[in-house]
């Protein structure tokens, strides 16, 4: 599980012990996060609008692609009207 607090700290538990395997510091409040595609890096954006890569260590790499291969995710597909949008133009 990975979790951002608003202490500005973004950290990896291990969900079976609860144990925090992984914690970094961002500039500010981490507002969306994903894992790449290979599971080697954690993408992060912040409040300030910037983007972060953060190199996962090899062991923790290792061991997503094993728990990838043992449970593989199911995608679910949505209709964009599933999620309308809404857009604001700026008053200039």
């Amino acid at each position: 599980m990975i979790a951002s607090c608003a202490d500005k700290s973004v950290t990896i538990y291990e969900t079976a012990t609860g144990n925090a395997i992984a914690k970094t510091t961002c500039g500010e409040v981490t507002t969306a996060m994903c894992l790449s595609t290979n599971l080697k890096h954690l993408i992060t954006a912040s409040m300030d609008g910037i983007i972060y890569f953060w190199r996962l260590p090899e062991n923790l790499t290792k061991a997503l692609v094993k728990l990838r291969s043992e449970q593989p995710l199911t995608s679910i597909k949505t209709k964009t009207s599933d999620f309308p949008l809404k857009y604001q133009s700026s008053p200039n």
